[in-house]
């Protein structure tokens, strides 16, 4: 009676652990390198945003702002360190510096 109820028990434990390790996901329909639209989709949800909330564009113009911004700034920097800033002592008008 053990026995046949052991051999019963060992063969649905191998089916359920057969089961298991087989799993039901079964062959993707995509194959490596062939996955379509879906893979373009997967390897970037929001292929519109680049930061958390700019576009590409909008990064873009960010940048550009900032680099435009900091070369002004720059040379306004350069022309104060070179006395350029400020008209010269010897006009006949009176000026403001």
């Amino acid at each position: 009676m053990r026995s046949k109820m052991f051999a019963r028990l060992s063969v649905l434990s191998a089916i359920a652990l057969a089961g298991a390790l087989v799993g039901c996901g079964g062959s993707s329909r995509y194959t490596a390198g062939d996955e379509g639209r879906h893979g373009d989709v997967r390897s970037d949800i929001t292929p519109e945003l680049m930061t958390q909330h700019q576009r590409n564009v909008d990064t873009y113009d960010e940048l550009e702002v900032t680099w435009d911004g900091n070369s002004r700034m720059m040379w306004a920097d350069i022309h104060r360190f070179m006395l350029n800033d400020r008209p010269s002592l010897l006009t006949g008008m009176p000026t403001p510096y």
